[in-house]
């Protein structure tokens, strides 16, 4: 199975949402990974507040929330605030589309079972992540080609 199920809940979904199919067809791939079930709801921060609230104890909107169904095959639920995608994007000084990108990306990487652990000091005191490493080398990777389909590994 590679699905990836879209919908909206009281959204509009705005035209830099990415290809979520093709974004996940890529990312699966490039990590080895053959088969895949992904539902993908774009919400407002009132919708995503609560779904924080209520599985994660955390009274607050967020950008991306990710539920993995801990199944035989890769998936789950990803819920994801185009508005808040959008604010932070402008902080970080990216576009709302390679933002999405971001946030998707990184919660396909949850849904493959990396986590935040891991982070490790260097020897000039700089931070590595191996989850984000992985993530902004895929980002970019999708962002040089526009999305195209990738045949080789990732990472």
């Amino acid at each position: 199975m590679r699905e990836v199920d879209v919908s909206a809940d009281e959204v509009d979904p705005p035209p830099w949402i990415p290809d979520f199919a093709q974004v996940a067809q890529t990312v699966f791939t490039g990590l080895g990974i053959d088969s895949w079930d992904v539902r993908v709801l774009l919400c407002r921060p009132d919708r995503i507040r609560d779904l924080n609230r209520e599985f994660r104890d955390k009274d607050a909107a967020t950008d991306v929330l990710t539920f993995d169904d801990h199944d035989d095959i890769t998936g789950g639920d990803i819920a994801i605030c185009p508005d808040i995608v959008s604010e932070n994007a402008t902080s970080f000084h990216a576009s709302p589309a390679e933002e999405c990108l971001r946030v998707y990306v990184h919660a396909l990487l949850h849904l493959c079972g990396y986590t935040h652990s891991g982070v490790s000091l260097d020897s000039t005191g700089a931070t590595h992540h191996p989850m984000f490493e992985i993530q902004e080398r895929i980002v970019a990777s999708l962002a040089h080609s526009g999305g195209a389909d990738e045949k080789e590994r990732l990472c």
